[in-house]
């Protein structure tokens, strides 16, 4: 099984979050990666916030070494729109604290 780091998940791991970090070594680097949106996502933050990660950044850029990014196309893109709109109405549920698993968006990866 591949898994897709998204974004939130990607920064904690940056972060060394203790959860994150043993899923991570768990999981193994070889079966991990990220989305070039993720890619985008984290530089838009970084130049956004220079000196809020500044401390982060060589951790960033070891991971960004180390994790392959997916393209994402238009197909991805269109993909990503219909699973968007039906997760919205699980959104409430989830900041209200209850847990749910969503089924991975593409065959063989789970997004984390």
């Amino acid at each position: 099984m591949t898994y897709l780091l998204d974004t939130d998940t990607f920064s904690n791991l940056a972060r060394n979050h203790a959860r994150v970090e043993l899923r991570y070594m768990l999981v193994g680097k070889a079966a991990t990666c990220i989305s070039t949106v993720t890619v985008n996502e984290i530089e838009y933050g970084r130049s956004l916030h220079p000196d809020k990660v500044k401390r982060h950044n060589a951790r960033i850029n070891a991971l960004l070494g180390e994790i392959p990014a997916l393209p994402f196309d238009f197909d991805d893109a269109c993909t990503t729109g219909r699973i968007r709109a039906a997760l919205t109405p699980c959104r409430a549920s989830l900041q209200s604290g209850s847990e749910k698993r969503h089924q991975p968006p593409h065959d063989g990866l789970t997004v984390l």
